[in-house]
Formats: C-alpha cells, sequence, structure tokens
C-alpha cells in the first residue's frame, strides 16, 4: 500500500491542525509553535534556514527520534521573518483546545 499524499500540504503557506478534533498532521517539512509570550516562533526543519531574523538554536532531540534520524534543526524566528517563511514553505503548527 502506498503512502498517501495530500494536494493541500503542498501549498505554501501555515497549515494549522487540531489533534483533539482529529485532523491529521499535514506531512511537512517545516514545524512551528509560537513562544510563550508570542514575539517570536521556533521552527524545526530539516532545511538550512538563514536571513536576517533567523537564528539556529541548540536542539536536543531523544536519541531514536525521527527528527534526530533526518538531522532537524531548530531555529528562533521573528514574527517577520516567519511571515516570510510562509510565503515560501508549507508549515504545519498544532493548535490546540483551552
Amino acid at each position: 500500500m502506498g503512502k498517501i499524499i495530500y494536494m493541500e500540504d503542498r501549498i505554501n503557506g501555515l497549515h494549522c491542525y487540531t489533534p483533539e478534533m482529529g485532523q491529521r498532521k499535514p506531512e511537512v517539512k517545516m514545524e512551528a509553535s509560537l513562544s510563550y509570550y508570542g514575539k517570536h516562533y521556533f521552527v524545526d526543519t530539516p532545511l538550512e534556514l538563514k536571513g536576517r531574523g533567523i537564528t539556529e538554536m541548540e536542539a536536543h532531540w531523544i536519541d531514536g527520534c525521527q527528527k534526530k534520524i533526518e538531522n532537524w534543526r531548530s531555529y528562533r524566528v521573528t514574527k517577520a521573518a516567519f511571515e516570510k517563511l510562509k510565503a515560501q514553505y508549507p508549515i504545519s503548527m498544532e493548535c490546540c483546545l483551552d
């Protein structure tokens, strides 16, 4: 049985999903989460990101984790830089219910 490819996952922009509502996680190579105070984003990706407002952070992945196996990196990204990333890449973000 082949892997199902969803075309909406290939569209650039932010793809929010809510696991509590039974929504599936988009199959993309960039995941984001908003910081606690909402001043910046944390972005995990196997891609090498560079530019103004993008700072690479030291990531501590658990041994055997898929992100460690695929050599993912973690970045701290300003809101302005995140807007530019949304225009260039499909990004998934988990949106939990309160």
